[in-house]
């Protein structure tokens, strides 16, 4: 990547980025050479290492003192903007610090105050200069990420104000998913004749490579259609979204009955508690969410495969929020909403909103006729931290004990089946790792007899030491015969493996 420093390249090659995407082509050699841009993005599109190279490329290396503020919305998007910086930027060893509320004050002010990039929420950075625990006297460099949420959620006046104590001279850089009047008012306001760009890169909500679906459904049989439709093996992360706080955790707890490993986040829960449940998604100890609108802007979990909308957003806006956490930066995606017959209206004005094909509505899949059986309290997940990260566990699709005599398995019943006999695996065999990607969860085997390279995830491992995965190791493994599973292996067996 251009005009970036060679540690810095890298980094980036470490972190497994080898070419830019459209967004950082366009804003990285600008924003290295100090230009004030308004920057039009979609959520997904890179645009955090857009101005992240841009700044970096500016700060003196090994600097100890803040040069740069890059103003977020929310403490979750704080937390997620400054992960993706701090390895790029100690590349340069440069520190990057999260302010945000919610966290301890005195430890986050003795970070910020020897961090050269500083990523803050408006409300706690003002504290922080009310109580002088920083000094942004020196600061050349300032981005306001979601510009355009900021403004929404009313940081108008804290924003005036943090502009108010940085330095006149400085360089502007303002990303927002609109380039609205509202928008164009505050850039006259903040900017001095700024450079509009506007990503050629296909916004998230609208990529090809997002599917839309529609699941019919009825409110007694709502549990259920979302337990078969999370019944994919092609599935990782899913994100199931509610309207509120109360829902989310009543719908946790139907799906920890079933036997899904389920985890929910939303507006009522502290910092902490939000950092524990994104902290055991990202582990691989469950792999569902259930959330509200908190969770729809602002936040990247990079194995999202499916979007559920268990209950409907208010708009199109909403819809499009929620189905950005999937399909992001180029990555495949599917976004199923659970449908009853009286929102058929409303479903159909969302659908011509979005520009969505009405289309979705006429081939709308029907709920499967099973129903499903809870799971024994010993096999409930609990949410805890085992110090082994588990196989995703797919709730036990079995008609409950009222069904006629010798009637047939539904739908649901024999889909699930199938798949639970692909998932036991088939023809076994032997080869080496050539490559595992602990960060994402997957990695792929060169087969002893040839044929091409097995792709596998880390849940095919059982709980095995994945710290040893390294390229050469010898494994077995038997073929998934799943549908759709080419080329993959299951019942993955490191030789010689240390169980933990």
């Amino acid at each position: 990547m251009p005009d970036v420093h060679e540690h810095t390249a890298i980094a980036l090659q470490r972190a497994g980025i080898a070419a830019p995407f459209p967004i950082q082509e366009q804003v990285v050699p600008l924003g290295a050479q100090g230009r004030e841009l308004l920057v039009k993005a979609p959520t997904g599109s890179g645009k955090t290492l857009a101005f992240g190279l841009g700044l970096i490329a500016q700060i003196e290396r090994g600097s100890r003192t803040p040069s740069a503020v890059v103003l977020v919305p929310t403490r979750e998007l704080a937390r997620q903007v400054t992960d993706e910086l701090v390895p790029i930027a100690w590349a340069t060893q440069l520190r990057v610090a999260a302010v945000f509320g919610g966290a301890n004050t005195a430890k986050q002010a003795k970070a910020a105050a020897g961090a050269p990039i500083i990523v803050a929420t408006p409300g706690r950075l003002l504290d922080f200069l009310a109580e002088r625990a920083i000094d942004l006297r020196n600061v050349e460099m300032l981005v306001l990420d979601e510009a355009d949420r900021m403004l929404d959620m009313g940081f108008k006046p804290e924003v005036d104000e943090i502009m108010r104590r940085l330095p006149a001279r400085r360089q502007t850089m303002c990303f927002s998913a609109t380039l609205d009047a509202k928008m164009q008012r505050l850039a006259a306001e903040y900017m001095n004749a700024p450079q509009t760009i506007e990503s050629t890169a296909a916004p998230v909500e609208t990529a090809l490579d997002v599917e839309h679906e529609l699941l019919e459904t009825t409110l007694h049989a709502k549990v259920d259609t979302l337990i078969a439709a999370l019944d994919d093996p092609a599935r990782d992360l899913a994100v199931v979204f509610v309207r509120t706080q109360q829902g989310a955790e009543n719908l946790k707890e139907a799906l920890r009955d079933h036997g899904l490993r389920a985890t929910a986040i939303h507006g009522g829960m502290t910092q902490p508690e939000r950092l524990r449940e994104l902290r055991l998604l990202r582990r691989a100890h469950c792999d569902v969410l259930v959330a509200t609108d908190v969770f729809a802007r602002g936040m990247d979990l990079d194995r999202v495969t499916h979007v559920v909308n268990y209950e409907l957003p208010d708009d199109a806006d909403g819809y499009l929020h929620r189905a950005g956490r999937t399909g992001r930066a180029g990555r495949a995606g599917h976004v199923m909403t659970l449908v009853a017959q009286k929102q058929r209206p409303k479903v159909e004005a969302l659908l011509d909103e979005m520009d969505l094909p009405r289309s979705l509505l006429r081939t709308m899949r029907a709920a499967p006729k099973a129903r499903f059986d809870k799971v024994a309290p010993s096999e409930r997940y609990r949410g805890e931290e085992d110090d082994v990260a588990p196989e995703r566990v797919v709730a036990p699709l079995k008609p409950r004990a009222h069904a006629k005599p010798g009637a047939k398995p539904a739908a649901g019943k024999r889909r699930n089946d199938r798949h639970r006999r692909g998932r036991e695996g088939g023809r076994p065999g032997e080869g080496t790792v050539t490559g595992y990607d602990d960060r994402k969860g997957f990695g792929f085997i060169r087969q002893s007899a040839g044929g091409p390279d097995l792709f596998f995830h880390r849940s095919a491992l059982r709980g095995q030491d994945i710290p040893r995965l390294r390229p050469g190791l010898s494994v077995t493994y038997e073929l998934d015969t799943a549908k759709g599973a080419k080329d993959k292996a299951s019942r993955v067996v490191v030789a010689a493996a240390k169980r933990r």
